[in-house]
């Protein structure tokens, strides 16, 4: 009773942060911006927005290639998340790629003025601007959008779980954006999936994840062999991570059944979880490349591996994309979103976790209110039986005739 108590306090004063942020990205939107700028004459191009995090922009290109094949004749500018900015440019889907800080946006004033001038000032009148984040913050994606110059605004109905205050949403959608069309689909649907009903209420065909084909081939180019492992030191919260023990165990085994060296990677942050590990590996089995490494030459480096070993994160879906097997450590808080694929769908991953009955929680653990121990949810639940069913996958790969190894 007192766990239940302590866990909605901790989501009820998260809600409360994130509608007084809204509240107040509102009201600097009026005092700043005022309505909406719409330009009458506009120039031949549209504005696209996306500030989350990696894994949402990479599944989420396949939809801004149909964009692409639908209007072959204008040019896509980008405002991105800082954080891949450099990669969205490295695609060559854009024209023009705009970064800007999501964290600063939410919690600097000055650097939210001086962003929303710059975009009033600098940006062209466009034909038309794109919201495609389903799950937006008023905070952020939409205080952004309030200050794009665009003759026609398009978005779509919000994620209801979000944990925006909707009554706001809702309300602000009807002043920011020209054209709202409805989401019909449960939050908890796969992107694809998602992106795949979008185009079909805006007749512009089906998903072209071939796409993923011509990235990987732009990113491995001239990389030969498949002969080492990347291990993806990186998630977005150190709960979302398996412990040390689990993961050196696992990957040791993985080297000493593939004997393929072993790369850690991840920024500069993840170094202290990535040496940890490290320091349980055999000497000469690893090179550690945390924090050494652009986003860019990041997924040049996993797009020529053999096998990527990761947690569920941006990184472990830019593998998957790329042909590359990939073996994902995962919890449930967003299943059903991100992982699993469909059985159709064309990547060879396999995801190891420990099933429980609150899968798709949001990552408001029922069994847990620490923010740094991983939840129970991961596979190192039931490390025999994990790290049993991840080896008998890998001796599928060597198996196959296709094989890289």
């Amino acid at each position: 009773m007192l766990f239940a108590l302590r866990q909605g306090a901790q989501r009820g004063l998260q809600r409360a942060k994130r509608t007084a942020r809204s509240l107040r990205a509102v009201a600097e939107g009026w005092r700043w911006i005022g309505s909406p700028p719409t330009p009458k004459a506009p120039q031949p191009y549209h504005v696209l927005l996306r500030l989350d995090g990696i894994g949402d922009f990479w599944l989420w290109l396949p939809y801004v290639e149909a964009l692409r094949q639908a209007y072959p004749d204008r040019f896509f500018l980008l405002v991105a998340n800082s954080l891949w900015a450099d990669l969205a440019q490295a695609t060559g889907l854009f024209w023009r790629v705009l970064p800007l800080q999501p964290f600063l946006l939410r919690r600097d004033r000055r650097y939210r003025k001086e962003a929303l001038t710059l975009l009033m000032q600098q940006l062209p009148p466009a034909e038309k601007f794109w919201q495609t984040t389903y799950s937006r913050r008023i905070a952020v994606e939409d205080l952004i959008a309030w200050a794009i110059p665009a003759t026609e605004r398009i978005a779509w109905n919000r994620d209801p779980t979000a944990g925006e205050p909707l009554w706001l949403g809702n309300r602000l959608d009807r002043r920011l954006y020209s054209t709202l069309y409805p989401s019909r689909l449960p939050p908890l649907t796969h992107e694809w999936v998602r992106y795949s009903e979008w185009l079909v209420r805006l007749q512009l065909g089906t998903l072209p994840l071939s796409l993923y084909a011509h990235l990987a081939e732009k990113f491995r180019e001239g990389r030969n062999g498949s002969i080492y492992i990347v291990f993806i030191a990186g998630a977005q919260a150190a709960y979302r991570r398996s412990p040390v023990d689990f993961t050196a165990r696992l990957l040791s085994q993985l080297h000493q059944r593939l004997q393929m060296p072993i790369y850690l990677l991840g920024s500069e942050a993840d170094r202290p979880y990535a040496t940890q590990i490290a320091e349980q590996l055999p000497p000469l089995a690893y090179k550690n490349l945390t924090g050494t490494l652009s986003l860019p030459q990041a997924v040049e480096k996993i797009s020529g591996a053999f096998l990527v070993v990761s947690p569920e994160t941006g990184l472990a879906h830019i593998a998957a994309t790329s042909g590359v097997p990939t073996l994902v450590l995962a919890g449930g808080g967003h299943w059903g979103r991100f992982i699993p694929y469909s059985q159709s769908a064309p990547i060879n991953l396999k995801v190891l976790t420990h099933t429980l009955p609150c899968f798709g929680c949001g990552w408001y653990c029922g069994y847990q209110l620490s923010q740094t121990k991983p939840v129970p949810c991961l596979p190192h639940t039931h490390p025999e039986e994990s790290i049993e069913a991840a080896l008998i996958w890998v001796d599928s790969l060597l198996s196959q005739p296709t094989s890289r190894a």
